[in-house]
């Protein structure tokens, strides 16, 4: 229980961010190549009532969240990324690649570096 994590790719990031929110035994969130809702999206507001990226990442304050995205994404746009990152409390990190929404096996591996970090209590706040 003291090493679960959630981690969401794309889709995977929408709903691993609501997870994460409501079950507090979760001690660590990657998010690669997910965001925020778009802007001028139809429906927004009443899939905000269902379903609120913004409001469920900061329901995860206190524990790390790493967030992996690529700044040529066209599927999540990179301002999606980074609204979600301004709205998340700390201990946060952003990593950028130079990649659009099929991240380098880098950004996986370097996710995956990070999360051993946090859930072995050896990793630092980046």
């Amino acid at each position: 229980r003291t090493r679960l994590a959630v981690f969401g790719y794309s889709m995977g990031s929408f709903l691993g961010v609501q997870v994460a929110a409501e079950e507090r035994a979760v001690r660590a969130l990657v998010l690669a190549a997910g965001g925020d809702l778009p802007h001028g999206m139809p429906y927004a507001t009443a899939l905000r009532l269902v379903a609120d990226p913004l409001r469920a990442v900061k329901r995860f304050d206190g524990r790390p969240l790493l967030m992996v995205h690529g700044r040529r994404d066209p599927t999540v746009r990179p301002e999606q990324a980074q609204r979600l990152f301004d709205a998340a409390m700390e201990p946060k990190t952003l990593r950028w690649y130079d990649a659009g929404h099929y991240l380098p096996q880098q950004a996986l591996d370097d996710a995956a570096d990070w999360l051993v970090a946090r859930l072995q209590g050896t990793g630092t706040r980046d």
